[in-house]
């Protein structure tokens, strides 16, 4: 598969709302929420737009506490770097080192005319643990620095019972299932083969238009045209009774009907 990078129409909404974030009005307002359900592409997409930057990007474990969560973007700060700071198992210890190395990173990005932002993924795991969230409030709106959370579709909902956290939300971007001419975008950019029209438009219905399903149906075309032994063009009768991807929507393989 084909190490491209394919602009989607979610990709798109995301980067409007990463630059209208980056010009909001409101200094105070510097979170911006990422959401939509699983398989559609947003860790890609996040993860790509957070190297566009002098960016860190962190993903949140099940079972993080205030500690570990400062822990972990403590690490992601430090980088590949030798380790002036050891993690500690404390709450303070950890959130001053971060409140530290973020001030830091924020100025000399701006001295360099970058925007300096943390993108945290799955954000579900903590979204209900108030301490963490207020961790991070806290440290937008005292450095001002935009903080991007992203989720799997229940972000804003969960929200509700943190109206000093939503108030600061100042973009809101939600990834949606791709159009078929998304899809046509993607496997044309990313499957070493070309593929016909009709296999493009039965790849379309039946992925649903999610990225994590539209990958693996590409990874099965290319295996596929391997093993006819020659570059072609794949059509959706050469591939019946072959399978796609697993479709987790019936929890059974795809295979191409004719």
């Amino acid at each position: 598969m084909k190490p491209n990078f394919v602009t989607t129409e979610n990709v798109k909404k995301l980067m409007l709302g990463y630059s209208a974030l980056k010009e909001r009005g409101a200094a105070e307002a510097c979170l911006m929420v990422v959401d939509g359900v699983p398989g559609l592409g947003k860790t890609h997409a996040t993860a790509w737009l957070s190297t566009q930057s002098e960016s860190i990007y962190v993903r949140a474990r099940k079972g993080w506490t205030p500690a570990t969560a400062m822990g972990d973007i403590a690490k992601a700060l430090q980088g590949g770097e030798e380790r002036e700071f050891k993690i500690s198992r404390f709450f303070e210890t950890n959130y001053s080192y971060v409140y530290k190395a973020l001030e830091k990173r924020s100025i000399e990005a701006q001295r360099e005319g970058l925007e300096f932002s943390v993108f945290i993924d799955e954000v579900d795991y903590f979204i209900n643990d108030g301490k963490i969230l207020e961790s991070i409030r806290d440290l937008s709106d005292f450095l001002e620095i935009p903080i991007i959370l992203i989720g799997m579709g229940k972000i804003r909902k969960s929200l509700v019972r943190f109206p000093q956290v939503a108030s600061r939300i100042s973009q809101m971007v939600e990834f949606q299932p791709l159009k078929q001419n998304d899809v046509a975008a993607v496997v044309n950019a990313l499957c070493d083969f070309q593929v016909a029209d009709d296999l493009l438009a039965h790849i379309a219905e039946t992925t649903r238009g999610y990225m994590r399903e539209l990958k693996e149906a590409i990874a099965s075309i290319e295996k596929f045209g391997h093993r006819q032994g020659q570059a072609t063009t794949i059509t959706k009768e050469m591939m019946i009774n072959q399978t796609l991807f697993f479709d987790r929507s019936k929890n059974a393989a795809s295979i191409v009907r004719g």
